[in-house]
């Protein structure tokens, strides 16, 4: 069984982490689908931060995703490495959603934000019953040591993972 309108498009099939399903605070039948940027070899577009909502009381339980046609957007928004983290705000409600971001001039990128170096910096995008934040908490990760790999290969693939006590990234 498949949700109605649930064709949604998560990026390129090689993202480590690139899709996320979050509940919508303080609306237990809402959920978001997230998904990030993923390296297309030669592509010209990278989405960034992308979001759909769906509403799973519709269609017998199996939900319906509200806005089929086209991903929501941060007004502030950078393409990304590949994964995406959910990590739940200190009040027990709301959630972080944090992404690792690249850069923000990769032409067709919708809302590319102001920021032009962000190799040492983690976004976080704030989540709460109103919605996502369109501007993300900027956050210094230290020095992005790039990995010795082949050429033509990428480097954005990896994880994100949270220390248990949520002080960590």
């Amino acid at each position: 069984n498949v949700t109605l309108n649930g064709g949604v498009n998560s990026g390129m099939g090689s993202n480590a982490q690139g899709t996320l399903i979050v509940p919508r605070p303080g609306n237990a039948n809402h959920h978001y689908i997230f998904s990030t940027s993923d390296v297309d070899f030669g592509a010209v577009i990278q989405n960034g931060v992308s979001y759909y909502e769906v509403d799973m009381a519709q269609n017998g339980g199996l939900g319906n995703v509200l806005n089929p046609n086209a991903p929501v957007h941060p007004t502030q928004n950078y393409a990304t490495t590949e994964p995406i983290l959910a990590v739940p705000q200190c009040n027990g409600t709301d959630f972080w959603i944090i992404v690792k971001p690249t850069n923000n001039n990769h032409p067709g990128l919708p809302n590319p934000g102001p920021i032009n170096n962000v190799d040492n910096l983690i976004m976080s995008y704030s989540l709460t019953s109103a919605g996502l934040a369109n501007i993300p908490v900027v956050s210094n990760a230290g020095a992005f040591n790039t990995p010795a790999i082949p050429v033509n290969s990428n480097t954005w693939i990896g994880g994100l993972a949270v220390s248990p006590d949520k002080t960590l990234i």
